[in-house]
């Protein structure tokens, strides 16, 4: 579908006592967006967006200030009026959470942190492990963290270094020297993994291998019969986009690693060479 062509506020919402959410119809590239928390030092809160800088996550570290059943934001961002025009606007949104009463006999505790990752079956060439939680994670505790390499039943310890992904504080990146077609465990002991909120794992274990290039098709697009930009996107049977690239016309794509299954491709004439389907 095309996006939309007016900017708004799409929705402002509070999930949680420590978070605040907020997204836009289209990316903020059409001017600033800007957060304000009334009665709150700059330093009790930090905001992340994703890449497209259409959705906004506000993280509250201050207890004090996530503890209020109410709290209000200065929103700045780009709007589209009636006439057409787009400018910066200033919204005053009051954003609610109510804590679940503790339960009976004493204090709620506080529950294990969940970490969702992509070692489950096979990893693509060249694809790095990777952790992710709900919540912004800490530093992690390596020494409770082991990866192994197995060949030929001989195990070995495999070096390896954790990271926070520098555009997402939920995420953990992994860089060690994963070989196709090799087969590794990753043993992390209990509280190895935290949130700054101070939820710590349990203890798990993973056991997962790294494909080859073999274990994949790939499809090659020669463009012919235009002059200029295009988009070529690869579609899945779902006609959801799976992947997509800007090319010159006449030249090539080529789309690699793939999944067996049914695709579709798309041609979009870039009249306006800014990689986007305007």
């Amino acid at each position: 579908l095309k996006p939309p062509d007016k900017q708004y506020l799409l929705y402002s919402e509070r999930k949680s006592a420590w978070s605040l959410g907020f997204a836009l119809a289209l990316p903020s590239d059409t001017g600033q967006v800007a957060l304000r928390l009334t009665d709150t030092p700059p330093e009790s809160w930090f905001m992340e967006s994703n890449a497209a800088r259409d959705t906004f996550m506000v993280w509250i570290t201050d207890r004090e200030v996530y503890d209020r059943d109410a709290i209000e934001a200065l929103l700045t961002y780009p709007y589209t009026d009636t006439l057409g025009v787009t400018a910066d606007r200033t919204d005053t949104i009051s954003l609610r959470y109510y804590k679940p009463a503790p339960p009976r006999g004493g204090e709620r505790r506080t529950p294990a942190l969940s970490l969702t990752t992509n070692l489950t079956g096979k990893l693509r060439p060249g694809t790095q492990p990777l952790f992710v939680a709900p919540t912004p994670l800490s530093e992690p505790d390596t020494s409770l963290i082991v990866l192994q390499h197995t060949a030929d039943s001989i195990t070995t310890v495999i070096p390896y270094s954790i990271a926070r992904d520098s555009t997402n504080s939920r995420r953990l990146l992994m860089k060690a020297p994963l070989e196709p077609g090799g087969t590794y465990t990753l043993i992390s002991r209990a509280e190895a993994f935290k949130d700054i909120y101070g939820a710590a794992t349990d203890s798990a274990g993973y056991r997962f291998s790294v494909a080859t290039e073999e274990d994949y098709g790939s499809v090659k697009v020669l463009l012919s019969g235009y002059e200029g930009d295009v988009i070529i996107q690869l579609l899945d049977s779902q006609e959801k986009v799976v992947r997509k690239s800007s090319a010159l016309s006449p030249g090539e794509v080529t789309f690699g690693l793939l999944d067996k299954g049914r695709y579709r491709l798309r041609a979009i004439y870039d009249l306006d060479s800014n990689s986007v389907w305007t």
